[in-house]
C-alpha cells in the first residue's frame, strides 16, 4: 500500500532543504567577514571529494532504476525522491568542479545535514511496506560515501596549517582609507585617487586595480553586506525619494511586474483551454480566442504592459543620470588642486561617464533579478500543477545544466572578447599617433612602414575576431541545446501523461508555449549576472571619487570676501607640498592697494606657490594671509576668486567662438563690453581680420592662434572681469620680444590702479613694479624697487646681469632672435 503522506512530504521536501540549505550557506558566508575561524576556512581535498560526489550521484542513480523497476504501480515519491538526489550531488559536483580551491564551510554543512535526512529517509524504508533490499543496500552504500566525504572534509591539508595566514593575505594589500590627509603627497590621499595607473594603462590594467581595489574593501568592510553599505550614498540620486511622480511611477512599475508574471501563465493556459474546447465541442470558442488574443496584447513588450514598463523605467533612468551626473561632476570640480595636480584625466572623464552604471544597476535589478526569480519560482509551480514533481526536475535538471555549461563556456568566451578589446585599442592608439603624428611620418617617409603596421593590427584583430564570434556561436548552441532537450523532454512527458488520461491536450499546448518562459529567466539571469559585475566595477570608480573630499573647504559660517582696496598681507606663512620640505618659511610681506609686487627667482623658488594660496587653491601650513584685513580660510572660496584676475602662462582655450572664449569671464558681459575689453588689450583689430571675426572658431586648445593672439585674449578675460587683485604667472615668458612689447600696452590697461602680483621670467618687465621681490627656497632674500636692487649688488643684480649678456648675445647673433619670432 502506498506510504502515508507524512512519508511522502518528506521525500519530496528533503533534496529542496538541502538545496536551500546549500544556496543559503553559500549566501551567508559570502555576505560576512572573510575573517571567520580558521576550521571554516579549511580547504577541501578537491579530487577526493569530487570523485566521491560523482560516485553518490551515480548511487542515486542506479537507485532510482531500482525503485522505478521495484515499485512500478506507486513509486512515484521515491522515485522522485532519488532522481531529486542524483540531481542534487551532480549539482554538488559541478560546483566541486568549478572551485579551484573550494572551502569546507559550505560543503561540509551541506553533506552532513543531507547525510541525516537521508539517514531518516533510510529509516522510514525499514518500516514500509514495500522495501525493496537492493534499492536499500545502495542507499546505505551511499550513506557510508557521504559520511567518508564529511570525514575527508575534517582533514585538513597539509600547507593549511603552515600557510593559513598566507591564504587570507590578498595578493596585493595596500592600505586603502577612505579619509584624505591634509597633507598633500601623504600615501592615504594618493592611493584614494581614482586610478594609480598611469595614463598609458590599457582599460584591462585599470579594471585589475580596481577589482583589487573591490576585494580590498570586500575584506575590510566584512563581506558584501558592508561592502554594499557603501553605495548608499548613491541612494539619493537613484531613488526619487522627493518625486511624488516618479515615486508613484515606480509603484506601478512594481504592480505591472506581477501583473506580467500572471500574465506569462495565463496566456499559454487560454491556449490549452481553446485547443480542449476545440477537440471536445468542435466550434470555435470565441469568448476564449478573445481573451486569449486580450491578454497576448496586455503581455507583449510593445503593445502591452512591457511598453508601458518601458516608458517608465525610461523616464526614472534618465531622472537619475542628470542627478548622479551633475552630482559627480560637481564633486570633481569641488576637490582642491593638490587632486587635481595628480589625477589620471582619462580615468576620471571615465569615472563620471560610468554614472549609467548605477542607472544599470537598479534596472537589472528591478527589471530583470527580481522578476527573473518570481519567474523561476512560479514556473515550478506551475509544471508542478499542470504535471508532476518530473516535470519539476526536467526544469531543474535544465538549469542546472545551462547554468554550468554557460559558467564553463564563458571563460573562454570573456578571454576572447577581452583579447579582440585590447587588439582594437591598439589599432585606435596606432591610428590616432600616426594621424597626429602625420608631419613627423612625412619627415622620415615612413608612410610604407605605418601601413605594415597597421596591416598587422588589422590581421590580429581579424582572428580575434574570428574566435570571438566562434565562441559566442558555441556558447549560444550549448544553450539551445539544453534549451530544446528539456523543450522535448517535458513535451513527451506531457504527450505520455495525455496518452494515459491524466492530461489533457491542452495542457500539452500549455506546457509547450509557456517553455520560453520557463528558459528566459535562464538567459536574462545569466546576462544580469555578467553586468551586475561589470557594473560594480565600474560603479566602484564612481564610489572611490564620492568617498575623496576636498582638502581646502570653507569653515562653518564662512561669508563672502568684501574687499574694497585690494590690501594683501603675508603674515609669517609657511607651507609645504611635502612634509619634508617647505616650499615657503616664515614668508611675510606687504602688498599696499593698487601696489605692483613682482616675483622674482629661479625655479622652484615658491613663486607660483604664493598665487595659489591667494588664490586659495591650497591652505597654508601655518601663518595667515590676508586681503583688506580678512584672512582667507574664513570666507567662501567662490567670492574669494572672483576677487582675482589671473592671466596664466599657458593660455586655454576652449574649442569656440572668440566671443565666447572671451566672455567666459564674465557670462552677464554685452557684446559691445567683450569688443571694448578686447580693444584695450590690443587685440580687437586682430580679431576683425579672421575670417568670421568674434564668431571664429579658435579650434582645440586655440590651436588656430598664435601664442601673443592667446596671451592678448587672456588679458581681454580679465579686463572683462574687473577684478580687484590681478595675478601674471609669467604672462609674456611663452613669446617672443617682439609681441611682448605689443602685450605690455594691454597689460599696463589690465594693472592701472590694481593691486597687481607679476611672477616674472623676463626682468626688463617688472622695471616698473613699485616692489621686487628676490625669493630663494621660500624665503624672500631681497626686496625693493628694480634701482634699489641693481645697486645693492646683491642676487638681483646677478640675474639682471646674466639675462642683459643674453640679449647682447641675441643682438650679435641675429639668428637667435629670428628663431624666436618665426
Amino acid at each position: 500500500m502506498p506510504d502515508g503522506p507524512v512519508v511522502v512530504v518528506f521525500r519530496y521536501t528533503s533534496p529542496i532543504v538541502s538545496v536551500v540549505w546549500f544556496l543559503g550557506i553559500n549566501f551567508y558566508f559570502a555576505c560576512q567577514s572573510t575573517g571567520t575561524g580558521k576550521g571554516w576556512q579549511r580547504r577541501l581535498w578537491r579530487r577526493p571529494s569530487l570523485w566521491l560526489s560523482w560516485t553518490i550521484a551515480a548511487a542515486y542513480l542506479v537507485q532510482s532504476l531500482l525503485v522505478l523497476s521495484a515499485h512500478a504501480e506507486f513509486c512515484k515519491d521515491a522515485h522522485i525522491h532519488t532522481l531529486a538526489e542524483a540531481l542534487l550531488w551532480t549539482t554538488l559536483a559541478l560546483s566541486l568542479a568549478d572551485s579551484p580551491s573550494p572551502v569546507s564551510r559550505p560543503y561540509l554543512s551541506t553533506w552532513i545535514l543531507t547525510l541525516v535526512l537521508e539517514m531518516t529517509s533510510a529509516g522510514i524504508s525499514l518500516t514500509t511496506s514495500r522495501l525493496y533490499w537492493p534499492s536499500f543496500a545502495v542507499q546505505v552504500s551511499a550513506l557510508v560515501l557521504m559520511a567518508g566525504l564529511s570525514i575527508l572534509a575534517l582533514v585538513p591539508l597539509r600547507q593549511d596549517d603552515a600557510d593559513d595566514a598566507d591564504e587570507r593575505r590578498p595578493l596585493m594589500s595596500p592600505s586603502r582609507s577612505s579619509d584624505v590627509s591634509q597633507e598633500y603627497d601623504s600615501p592615504s590621499y594618493h592611493r584614494n585617487t581614482i586610478s594609480e595607473c598611469g595614463s598609458d594603462s590599457d582599460d584591462d590594467e585599470e579594471d585589475k586595480e580596481v577589482k583589487q581595489l573591490q576585494q580590498e574593501r570586500l575584506r575590510t568592510s566584512g563581506g558584501w553586506v558592508g561592502y554594499l553599505k557603501d553605495f548608499a550614498i548613491f541612494w539619493q540620486y537613484i531613488w526619487p525619494s522627493g518625486n511624488m511622480r516618479l515615486t508613484l511611477a515606480i509603484l506601478v512599475l512594481f504592480v505591472n511586474i506581477f501583473l506580467t508574471r500572471a500574465l506569462n501563465v495565463l496566456t499559454p493556459r487560454q491556449l490549452g483551454l481553446i485547443i480542449n474546447r476545440l477537440t471536445t465541442e468542435r466550434q470555435i470558442p470565441w469568448s476564449d480566442v478573445g481573451l486569449w488574443g486580450l491578454f497576448g496584447l496586455l503581455a507583449s513588450d510593445s503593445t502591452g504592459l512591457g511598453a508601458l514598463n518601458e516608458m517608465i523605467e525610461r523616464r526614472i533612468s534618465i531622472w537619475s543620470f542628470q542627478r548622479l551626473g551633475l552630482a559627480a561632476f560637481d564633486q570633481v570640480m569641488r576637490l582642491s588642486m593638490d587632486f587635481h595636480d595628480e589625477k589620471d584625466s582619462g580615468e576620471i572623464i571615465k569615472a563620471l561617464e560610468q554614472a549609467t552604471s548605477l542607472n544599470s544597476l537598479l534596472q537589472i535589478i528591478i527589471l530583470e533579478v527580481f522578476p527573473g526569480v518570481l519567474d523561476v519560482f512560479i514556473a515550478l509551480w506551475y509544471v508542478a500543477y499542470v504535471l508532476d514533481g518530473y516535470a519539476v526536475l526536467m526544469v531543474l535538471s535544465v538549469a542546472v545544466a545551462f547554468t554550468f555549461i554557460t559558467s564553463y563556456i564563458t571563460v573562454f568566451v570573456n578571454a576572447s572578447r577581452r583579447d579582440l578589446s585590447v587588439r582594437q585599442r591598439g589599432q585606435s592608439k596606432l591610428l590616432y599617433e600616426t594621424i597626429s603624428h602625420w608631419s613627423v611620418v612625412s619627415y622620415f617617409n615612413r608612410r610604407g612602414y605605418e601601413k605594415a603596421r597597421l596591416s598587422g593590427v588589422l590581421k590580429g584583430i581579424a582572428e580575434a575576431d574570428l574566435r570571438s564570434n566562434d565562441h559566442y556561436i558555441y556558447l549560444y548552441g550549448a544553450q539551445e541545446f539544453c534549451e530544446q532537450v528539456g523543450k522535448i523532454a517535458i513535451v513527451l512527458l506531457a504527450a505520455h501523461r495525455a496518452a494515459q488520461g491524466l492530461a489533457s491536450i491542452g495542457t500539452l499546448i500549455a506546457v509547450e508555449s509557456y517553455w520560453d518562459t520557463i528558459t528566459m529567466p535562464l538567459y536574462v539571469m545569466g546576462h544580469s549576472y555578467r553586468q551586475l559585475s561589470t557594473d560594480l566595477i565600474d560603479a566602484e570608480r564612481l564610489l572611490q571619487l564620492f568617498k575623496l573630499t576636498p582638502t581646502v573647504q570653507d569653515i562653518q559660517g564662512a561669508r563672502p570676501i568684501d574687499v574694497h582696496a585690494g590690501k594683501v598681507e603675508f603674515e609669517d606663512v609657511g607651507f609645504g607640498y611635502h612634509k619634508d620640505r617647505l616650499a615657503l618659511d616664515h614668508f611675510t610681506f606687504q602688498a599696499l592697494p593698487g601696489q605692483k609686487i613682482a616675483l622674482v627667482g629661479e625655479t622652484g623658488s615658491g613663486k607660483s606657490t604664493i598665487l595659489k594660496l591667494l588664490m586659495r587653491f591650497y591652505d597654508v601650513g601655518s601663518g595667515r594671509i590676508l586681503i583688506d584685513g580678512q584672512d582667507v580660510r574664513h570666507v567662501t572660496q567662490d567670492s574669494l576668486r572672483e576677487v582675482f584676475g589671473v592671466v596664466p602662462q599657458e593660455t586655454v582655450l576652449f574649442n569656440t567662438t572668440v566671443l565666447d572664449n572671451v566672455r567666459y569671464a564674465r557670462l552677464d558681459a554685452t557684446d559691445e563690453e567683450v569688443f571694448e575689453a578686447c580693444r584695450a588689450a590690443a587685440i580687437h583689430d586682430k580679431i576683425l581680420t579672421f575670417s568670421h571675426g568674434y564668431h571664429t572658431k579658435v579650434g582645440e586648445r586655440g590651436i588656430k592662434l598664435s601664442g601673443g593672439e592667446m596671451q592678448r585674449l587672456s588679458i581681454a578675460r580679465v579686463l572683462l572681469k574687473r577684478p580687484r587683485i590681478v595675478l601674471l604667472d609669467e604672462a609674456t615668458s611663452a613669446i617672443d620680444t617682439i609681441t611682448e612689447s605689443k602685450i605690455q600696452v594691454a597689460l599696463h590697461n589690465l594693472t592701472d590702479r590694481r593691486t597687481t602680483f607679476v611672477i616674472a621670467h623676463r626682468l626688463s618687465t617688472v622695471v616698473d613694479a613699485d616692489v621686487v621681490l628676490v625669493i630663494d627656497q621660500g624665503r624672500i632674500i631681497e626686496q625693493g624697487t628694480h634701482q634699489q636692487l641693481l645697486l645693492n649688488g646683491n642676487r638681483y643684480k646677478e640675474l639682471w646681469m646674466r639675462q642683459s649678456q643674453s640679449q647682447v648675445d641675441k643682438v650679435e647673433d641675429p639668428t637667435l632672435e629670428n628663431a624666436g619670432t618665426s
